[in-house]
This record gives structure tokens, C-alpha cells and sequence, in this order.
């Protein structure tokens, strides 16, 4: 999932231990696109959570929020898990 890479910001001009220097080290994410049932998941938690803001649901409306925050970490967690 995450890797990472050196990736040297210098031009060419530079010698080899200007440039080793000059290496800066970044996370590398790879996003994918999330399966359809994760996507549904994560929508009906969200939509579930604005309903709850507005109409009281006895459970659900004390926690709308934490609903909301998982139902956007399911979507993340779908983009980043590749799913063939």
C-alpha cells in the first residue's frame, strides 16, 4: 500500500553528493477505485448520518457524527485496498 521513494530535486548540474543531499524522502500512496458494495456502504452511512441530524432516531442521533466519520473511513479504506 504505501512505499517509499527518493526522489532527487536537483538538476543535473549538480554533483552526486549535492544531489544525495538534496534527496528528500515522500510517501507514495496508491489509490485505487473502491468496489461498489464499499462505495454503497460508505454512502448509506453518510446518508444515514444526515438523516439523524434532522430527525431524532434514538440511537443513531447521539452518535451522527461518529456515523458520518466512519462511513467517510470505509470509503478511504476502499480506495486504498485494491479489489480486483
Amino acid at each position: 500500500m504505501l512505499r517509499l521513494n527518493a526522489t532527487a530535486s536537483a538538476g543535473a548540474a549538480l554533483s552526486k553528493q549535492q544531489q544525495s543531499k538534496q534527496q528528500q524522502w515522500r510517501v507514495v500512496m496508491e489509490m485505487h477505485t473502491p468496489s461498489r458494495w464499499t462505495f454503497l456502504l460508505s454512502l448509506v452511512l453518510v446518508l444515514l448520518a444526515i438523516v439523524a441530524y434532522f430527525v431524532d432516531i434514538p440511537t443513531i442521533s447521539k452518535y451522527d457524527l461518529w456515523v458520518a466519520v466512519v462511513g467517510y473511513a470505509v470509503l478511504v479504506f476502499g480506495c486504498m485496498v485494491k479489489t480486483t
